[in-house]
């Protein structure tokens, strides 16, 4: 694996829980302000399931990664903002 595939890799998985992350606080947000209406509701799920299968697949590449990539992977990990 070449140095440039594996960075490819840890950002795509940084990107993909940065994104499952924000996905996940504005919808604690939505809710807090009530059920949404079926539609409403349908979208929101859908849009979550597409959030989470691609930080799914971010994460299986993960194991695809040579022991030496590790220390980078968690860096990128504890850069992620909280929520």
């Amino acid at each position: 694996m070449t140095a440039d595939m594996a960075e490819k890799i840890i950002q795509n998985y940084a990107a993909s829980a940065r994104a499952l992350r924000e996905n996940t606080s504005a919808l604690t947000a939505f809710f807090s302000l009530g059920l949404p209406e079926p539609e409403q509701l349908d979208r929101i799920w859908a849009e979550r399931d597409e959030v989470y299968m691609q930080w799914s697949n971010a994460a299986a590449s993960l194991r695809d990664l040579p022991i030496e990539y590790s220390a980078r992977v968690q860096c990128e990990i504890e850069q992620l903002p909280a929520i």
